[in-house]
C-alpha cells in the first residue's frame, strides 16, 4: 500500500524513523492525539447534485486525543499530515472534512460524522476522514498519485509515501443539505 522516504534515518530513534515505523504499522502519532489507520480507499460514486462522478479518499480507523484540548478527528490529520493528488499537469492539494458537513457517501455516513465530533482527553472515536482536492474542478477524480506526508508537532515533513489505496464503488454520493 505505501512506498515510502525517510528525511535523515541515520539513528534509530530519529522523528523521521518513528514516524515511518509508525506508519508501517499504519499509526500516526504525536503529541496531539493518534490515529489508527485499519483502512484507506477510494470511494467512487456519482454526485446527482452535479451529474458528475465524484471520488474521495477515505482514512478509516480510531483516532485517540492525546492532547489536553479538545481536538475533532479531521482537525488532527490537518495538523498532523499533508496529502496532494498528482494529475498529467499539475499537483494539488487535498483537504480533510468530517462531520455533517460531508457528503454522505452509503456505509461510511456514521463514521465520517464521528470525524467531526469533539473529542476529549483520552478518549477514542472510530471514523472515517474524507480527503478531497481542495478545487471543485477536480472533485469528479483523483490524480494519478496520491502524496501523503507525515508532519512533526513543528508541522514539518518528516515523513513521505505515495498512497495506493483500492477503490471501492459506493452508488450516490448525496450533499447532506438536499
Amino acid at each position: 500500500m505505501l512506498s515510502g522516504s525517510v528525511n535523515n534515518d541515520n539513528e534509530q530513534s530519529t522523528p523521521s524513523v518513528i514516524a515511518k515505523r509508525n506508519w508501517d504499522n499504519k499509526l500516526i502519532k504525536n503529541k496531539r492525539g493518534s490515529f489508527k489507520v485499519d483502512k484507506v480507499v477510494i470511494v467512487s460514486g456519482y454526485n446527482p447534485d452535479n451529474n458528475r462522478p465524484r471520488k474521495q479518499l477515505l482514512f478509516i480507523g480510531t483516532f485517540k486525543n492525546r492532547s489536553r484540548h479538545v481536538i475533532q478527528p479531521a482537525e488532527f490529520m490537518t495538523k498532523s499530515t499533508t496529502i496532494s493528488t498528482v494529475y498529467k499537469d499539475t499537483s494539488l492539494d487535498m483537504d480533510y472534512v468530517g462531520g455533517a458537513d460531508g457528503y454522505r457517501i452509503k456505509g461510511y455516513t456514521k463514521l465520517m460524522v464521528n470525524a467531526g465530533k469533539n473529542i476529549l482527553h483520552n478518549q477514542s472515536i472510530q471514523c472515517a476522514v474524507v480527503a478531497q482536492p481542495d478545487t471543485t474542478k477536480y472533485q469528479h477524480t483523483l490524480g494519478s498519485k496520491i502524496k501523503f506526508s507525515i508532519l512533526d508537532d513543528e508541522y514539518n515533513e518528516i515523513y513521505t509515501t505515495n498512497l495506493h489505496p483500492e477503490t471501492e464503488d459506493v452508488g450516490d454520493i448525496i450533499n447532506p443539505f438536499d
